[in-house]
């Protein structure tokens, strides 16, 4: 009787360990181990209906590699996918443990930032765009870039709002040249009112109004 217990013990430990298992694989991006676009929106919508009026904010990061399809034209699908893992690696490496990294799509990702402001989340969003620009995946000379939209969430606004706006930024930087971090200011936002200079981009404008001593943050 002993023997069937623990036996049986070991099949419900087994069966709880693969559930487990088929849960991750059902909420992660096979290529790159982040979180697929799903289980993105899932954690975005727990955010939003757990926000309330004294909450600290929280901000989400739109990334898209600039030129994703040359460099994969030119090195191959295996480079490319090269490039996405090693892309995501750094991804990680720029979360706390707090905030939720993931692939929505070929070559766009998202970073959702929890306890940030739209200050510090400009600050993550440039540190990613310089740091990529390091990154040799293929030990070739070939620099990379990103462009970046940032969106800080505003209370009551829905989750599809708040991505809409992060991707309209995301599209402004690269209309405006590419590797870039631009920023999706909410209606009455004093940042609204900061102008950029010529051949700045708003993040670099919001950063200098912060701190004149700043020319990003």
């Amino acid at each position: 009787m002993g023997r069937m217990n623990t036996k049986m013990s070991n099949l419900v430990r087994g069966l709880h360990r693969s559930n487990r298992r088929n849960q991750e694989l059902a909420q992660t991006d096979p290529l790159t181990g982040l979180a697929n676009r799903r289980c993105f929106f899932d954690l975005l919508t727990q955010m939003r209906e757990h926000t309330e009026r004294q909450s600290p904010p929280w901000a989400v990061l739109m990334v898209d590699i600039d030129h994703f399809k040359q460099f994969n034209d030119r090195f191959g699908h295996e480079g490319g996918d090269n490039l996405l893992k090693a892309f995501a690696d750094l991804l990680q490496q720029s979360s706390r443990s707090g905030d939720l990294a993931g692939r929505l799509g070929r070559e766009e990702f998202a970073l959702l930032l929890s306890d940030t402001g739209l200050q510090r989340a400009t600050r993550v969003a440039e540190r990613i765009r310089h740091d990529i620009a390091e990154l040799r995946p293929l030990a070739s000379s070939q620099s990379n870039h990103v462009s970046i939209g940032v969106a800080e969430y505003q209370l009551g606004e829905s989750c599809d709002d708040l991505m809409r706006r992060a991707d309209q930024a995301l599209y402004r930087a690269k209309e405006n040249g590419r590797n870039r971090v631009e920023i999706a200011f909410a209606s009455g936002h004093p940042g609204m009112h900061t102008a950029a200079s010529p051949g700045q981009t708003s993040s670099e404008a919001f950063c200098s109004a912060q701190d004149p001593a700043l020319s990003r943050c």
